[in-house]
């Protein structure tokens, strides 16, 4: 079996010859640093900001709408009203993000791009959670099968 820690003759001369290079010079170091962030930075057109800006829209009408009914439809069960929390702390954290990266002018692939898939990953599995935990809380089981399952 081969050992896979010792390196080729090759890759040791690339890595030598690489350490003899030494580390560039401040300004080059600059550069590259400005080429990396260009690469993982979008700026925004008007295009792109209206987009966003009826994103932030519809995401605070979605609180809106979660929270009124969460405050005035007395009739629904305490796990009911959580879900319709949670849709409100959805949208207020789609509204956050909209609006620094608006403030930003500019898209940030690597950071942005990763908190929203977060935001969305939590909110499914919170709500995937909920439609269980209603479903199951429902003595008729036919309903209670297609709320977990929808």
């Amino acid at each position: 079996m081969p050992d896979h820690n010792v390196t080729s003759d090759h890759e040791l001369s690339l890595r030598d010859r690489l350490l003899a290079v030494g580390s560039p010079s401040p300004s080059v170091q600059d550069q590259i640093q400005k080429e990396i962030r260009s690469m993982l930075t979008r700026k925004l057109t008007t295009l792109h900001r209206v987009f966003l800006c009826f994103v932030a829209i519809g995401a605070l009408a979605s609180a809106i709408l979660c929270g009124s009914l969460a405050i005035t439809e007395a009739q629904l069960p305490t796990l009911a009203r959580t879900g319709l929390a949670t849709g409100v702390l959805f949208g207020l954290a789609w509204i956050i993000v909209i609006v620094s990266v608006l403030r930003r002018g500019e898209m940030d692939l690597k950071r942005d791009a990763r908190r929203i898939a977060q935001m969305v990953w939590v909110f499914t599995l919170l709500m995937s959670i909920f439609f269980c935990a209603v479903g199951l809380s429902r003595p008729d089981k036919q309903v209670s099968v297609l709320l977990m399952v929808q």
